[in-house]
């Protein structure tokens, strides 16, 4: 992707909701090597970014944030991340309401916002940008990406490993 509209729009459905409630667990997790880090907020993947939820390169260069239109976006601090290296990056929500970032399986920022539900918003999912046109598309490479509801595959404030091979089929 080179930073001018290579996002992949997938039509709205109920699907992109992740969790209607607090307790509703999820995950997003993908492979990303930068080719361009700026304050743009390089969008990696979300749906509705004014109003919806979103995952991106964060406006302090070198990090993640993840937002909502329901709570204060949550970045990470410390992840150092460069151009031209991958990175196995995630973002998950617990049944109790925390949402954690990770780069490379060390939790980088984290949050348990009043109300982390993600309403479902009538709107595309966006691979490889923020959300919906105008908003800033990603300059670089995806791979693996992986969206699970129901399970908070990395859950933990001490981190996890990160995977080294592609996901399994179970």
């Amino acid at each position: 992707m080179d930073g001018t509209g290579d996002r992949l729009k997938l039509a709205d459905s109920l699907d992109w909701q992740l969790g209607s409630t607090n307790s509703s667990p999820w995950t997003i997790e993908v492979w990303v090597r930068w080719n361009v880090l700026d304050a743009n907020n390089r969008g990696i993947i979300g749906q509705n970014a004014s109003a919806g939820w979103f995952f991106t390169g964060s406006s302090t260069i070198g990090e993640l944030s993840f937002g909502s239109g329901n709570f204060t976006t949550i970045a990470t601090s410390g992840a150092g991340m460069t151009t031209g290296v991958w990175y196995h990056v995630a973002v998950d929500h617990d049944s109790s309401g925390k949402i954690r970032l990770y780069v490379d399986g060390v939790m980088r920022g984290s949050a348990t916002p009043a109300n982390s539900a993600l309403s479902n918003y009538a709107a595309d999912l966006a691979i490889g940008a923020q959300g919906h046109a105008g908003q800033v598309d990603m300059n670089g490479h995806l791979d693996e990406l992986r969206i699970t509801k129901g399970v908070a595959r990395c859950g933990s404030d001490s981190g996890f490993t990160a995977p080294t091979a592609a996901y399994p089929r179970s």
